[in-house]
């Protein structure tokens, strides 16, 4: 038998196991519940930025895998784009790059294997207006043109196409 310091020590500890048990369900819960809302506001910055980039020229699909670290701070998406050709292959990608009033979401768009290219910022620049590619130093844009074609993942369906 238990005497009663020991019972009540455990009754404190099990109550707080219990509260930190239920604290990380909660959140382990909201992380996968907002999970599928933030691509559906990334898919829809992106369809802002692609709209002024071309008017009607690239509707963002189904979301895309990207293999490597840049997945926690990018998203990546098909883009469906007016006639465009059976074995054409768009992608766009929306990443943080570093600019000179800090990381700003830039989207790129991607066709089969050959470098990114600028299509804008995703967000609104407000006061902070005349920020385009040609403020970026070249060899930041360079990177980020050669870089964002090898982090894309295509899937099979796309690949046999």
């Amino acid at each position: 038998m238990l005497d009663k310091e020991t019972k009540n020590n455990l009754r404190i500890y099990g109550t707080f196991l219990g509260i930190l048990v239920f604290m990380t369900f909660i959140l382990i819960t909201a992380t996968l519940l907002a999970k599928n809302s933030k691509k559906t506001i990334l898919a829809a910055d992106m369809q802002r930025v692609l709209d002024q980039y071309e008017p009607d020229g690239y509707k963002v699909g189904s979301p895309l895998a990207l293999k490597s670290a840049f997945s926690t701070s990018a998203a990546a998406f098909t883009l469906d784009r007016q006639n465009q050709r059976q074995n054409e292959f768009y992608a766009g990608i929306i990443i943080r790059i570093p600019t000179i009033f800090g990381p700003m979401p830039a989207v790129f768009i991607c066709k089969d294997e050959e470098d990114a290219v600028f299509a804008g910022y995703a967000v609104d620049l407000a006061k902070a207006g005349g920020l385009d590619s040609q403020r970026l130093s070249r060899g930041i844009m360079n990177y980020w043109q050669k870089t964002i074609p090898k982090i894309i993942v295509r899937s099979e369906a796309d690949e046999r196409q």
